[in-house]
């Protein structure tokens, strides 16, 4: 009894190997119970179980949406959404710039920004609450600054689009006007305060297709906020890693 190498035709002293139908998907045979214990190399770890591999069975192919070896797939496409490059500006930077060139002492109301303590004070005014001077009344008034209800965010400060000859020629809160009509407070641009500048530009500075420059971005916020300064959107820009990445 025993079996007989085909190749060297040595003689061993186990019965043969069962034959496995991959093929066909059956199971092999028990071996059997007599004779001497198999060397662990020749006893398979991986059985074949009934219909795991036919002929019928095509390959398992690598998904199509995956590239081999990569995390990503191949379709991807990196969209720049304003999550993404929040961080490209350093936020506490900023700030300090903005505290620099425009410090709480130094704010008056001649001036082109309007910081959040300012734009709380102009907004309780125009809901009728004390606390304002005359002065300080009239110079709402002829700010021609009023408030407009925005779902989710309340009362916010709005001025008009189109401001009036004496306002344009004083300055952006020097205007006169008076009361304004209906037709005046139908198109309107929000008042930006300081505290937001850095949300506003990002968010108007980076698009899908890339950032945009100086001139694009602060074109782009002129038709939705006034009281941002362009040199605000210039220092943001001189800040933005990718944009300083693309300079050199």
């Amino acid at each position: 009894s025993g079996s007989v190498c085909p190749v060297s035709r040595t003689r061993f002293p186990f019965p043969p190997l069962p034959s496995y139908h991959f093929a066909l998907g059956t199971l092999p045979q028990q071996l059997p119970n007599s004779g001497p214990a198999l060397p662990n190399y020749f006893i398979p770890l991986q059985p074949i179980l009934p219909g795991t591999f036919t002929e019928d069975t095509p390959s398992p192919t690598p998904s199509p949406t995956h590239s081999p070896g990569s995390l990503l797939p191949t379709s991807f496409t990196p969209i720049l959404t304003h999550t993404t490059y929040t961080d490209t500006v350093s936020h506490s930077l900023f700030l300090s710039y903005l505290d620099e060139v425009w410090p709480e002492s130094s704010l008056r109301r001649s001036s082109s920004v309007i910081r959040s303590s300012l734009y709380d004070k102009i907004v309780l005014v125009l809901q009728g609450e004390a606390g304002a001077k005359g002065r300080e009344r009239l110079w709402i008034k002829k700010s021609e600054f009023f408030l407009v209800e925005k779902e989710g965010r309340g009362s916010l400060l709005a001025v008009p689009a189109v401001r009036s000859r004496a306002s344009s020629k004083r300055g952006p809160l020097e205007g006169d006007g008076g009361e304004k009509s209906a037709s005046k407070r139908s198109s309107y641009k929000l008042v930006a305060k300081l505290e937001d500048f850095y949300y506003i530009i990002s968010s108007y500075h980076n698009s899908n297709v890339g950032h945009h420059g100086i001139r694009k971005t602060y074109g782009l916020i002129q038709g939705e906020y006034s009281y941002l300064p362009r040199t605000a959107v210039a220092k943001y820009i001189e800040l933005c890693n990718i944009c300083r990445v693309h300079r050199t």
